[in-house]
């Protein structure tokens, strides 16, 4: 579409908007671009090579928006929240990336002096990983994958030029999210309900495997005594000589790098994760298990309020403790619009996963509740902007009759699957911020 200018649409001013959220000229030089102005320049980094392509299944993703990384996201992300609001208002300016050496020559004062947007927000649509990823000389890995170090460097060098980042988080949450650093450091929180986990360095781990494997096990018992004495036995508490266990990394998506194992096969399980060609993460994560999942909630949490809730439960786990298949119900259980609550109407398949048990379903439903209220305390302190959205999956067991244990399984940055929810909402509540 080409957009009608007017007849004052070059006279370009020479002396910098200072109500704009950028701190330098975008205009007046000799890199400035001239055209009209317009309210939003979105600058929009995506996957470029040609010879890899973004793939993806539907299965997992949803068949509409596809995954968060895709041609077909970006678009509705623009078709259904930019366009509605903005309508030709908004201009994009987009940076296809090949690979992860490219971050280093990317400059946001240039990027910035081409936009004429009176504001001007960074988009990010690629997976930062521990690990080598460039395109030619060095062995590629998936399509949209990055190497965090540079990447996260870029995103700070943005947000450090007045670039905000509207996708999907501000630099210093989403590292910490991606990096899954916060299960740890908050395990020992036990309002949260996280399963017991510690961190085992990459050395120790090439060093010596079965030591490494020991000391993790040791780590484990004394944390899981500490939660007895301080906070209640769980039916996941280990009794003497047994250990179930979960293995698996952070910048890690899709459950690639998670590993389900027992004691003997803990130290195999640990080497093989971290000595993956071309990956560069410096520990591996070592948790207990939840003895038995018998149904996963993934709860969509949109400006702090739960809206949806898919169900689903693991399907099969392979003879490597991969899981490899999952079985979802047939619709997601909504709320009220504003309550923020998960709401009243139960599924047939989850009740039936739960044994037909109505209680322990209603009492795993009040503990998401108050789990998702604290989640959402929890990212107000980790950024003072409120996050629009996250996905917080969550493991339930039925223990008894009529009572459930909720564990947080994962709190997924923007960016996980929106199977379960439509994608408008989270987009528009997005563009609302910039």
């Amino acid at each position: 579409m080409v957009r009608r200018r007017s007849a004052d649409a070059w006279k370009i001013p020479k002396t910098c908007n200072w109500n704009s959220n950028v701190l330098y000229p975008r205009c007046g030089t000799e890199m400035a671009v001239g055209g009209c102005e317009v309210a939003v320049s979105f600058i929009v980094f995506q996957w470029g090579a040609a010879k890899i392509g973004v793939q993806y299944d539907s299965h997992s993703w949803g068949e509409s928006e596809g995954s968060t990384v895709s041609n077909r996201f970006i678009q509705k992300f623009f078709q259904d929240a930019v366009i509605p609001k903005y309508q030709c208002d908004y201009e994009v300016l987009t940076v296809f990336i090949q690979h992860s050496d490219e971050f280093a020559g990317i400059s946001p004062e240039f990027l910035a002096s081409l936009c004429r947007g009176r504001s001007v927000c960074a988009l990010y649509f690629l997976w930062p990983i521990q690990g080598y990823q460039s395109y030619g000389e060095k062995l590629p890995t998936a399509a949209a994958y990055v190497t965090a170090e540079p990447f996260y460097a870029l995103v700070s060098r943005m947000e450090a030029s007045g670039i905000p980042t509207r996708w999907p988080h501000p630099v210093q949450l989403w590292k910490l999210l991606t990096s899954k650093d916060w299960i740890s450091q908050l395990c020992s929180s036990w309002q949260f309900q996280i399963p017991v986990t510690t961190r085992v360095s990459k050395a120790l781990v090439l060093v010596d495997p079965p030591k490494a494997a020991l000391m993790a096990l040791s780590a484990l018992r004394v944390l899981q005594r500490a939660r007895r004495e301080a906070w209640k036995a769980t039916h996941s508490d280990w009794s003497e000589g047994e250990a179930e266990l979960v293995v698996k990394l952070g910048y890690s998506y899709e459950a690639a790098d998670v590993r389900m194992v027992k004691p003997e096969t803990l130290a195999e399980a640990m080497y093989s994760l971290v000595t993956q060609p071309n990956y560069t993460n410096d520990c591996v994560y070592v948790q207990e298990r939840v003895r038995t999942v018998h149904l996963e909630a993934r709860c969509f949490v949109l400006n702090g309020e739960v809206v949806e809730a898919l169900f689903t439960r693991f399907a099969r786990i392979d003879c490597h403790g991969y899981v490899r298949d999952y079985e979802k119900s047939a619709k997601e259980a909504s709320q009220g619009q504003g309550q923020g609550q998960l709401g009243p109407g139960l599924e047939e398949e989850p009740l039936k996963w739960l044994s037909n048990d109505r209680t322990a379903f209603e009492d795993a439903m009040v503990q998401m509740r108050r789990l998702s209220r604290l989640w959402h305390l929890w990212l107000l302190a980790q950024s003072a902007e409120p996050t629009v959205s996250v996905r917080i999956d969550y493991l339930v067991e039925r223990v008894a009759e009529g009572r459930a244990e909720v564990w947080t399984c994962e709190v997924g940055e923007q960016g996980y699957s929106m199977e379960g929810i439509d994608p408008a909402l989270v987009f528009k509540a997005v563009v609302d911020t910039v």
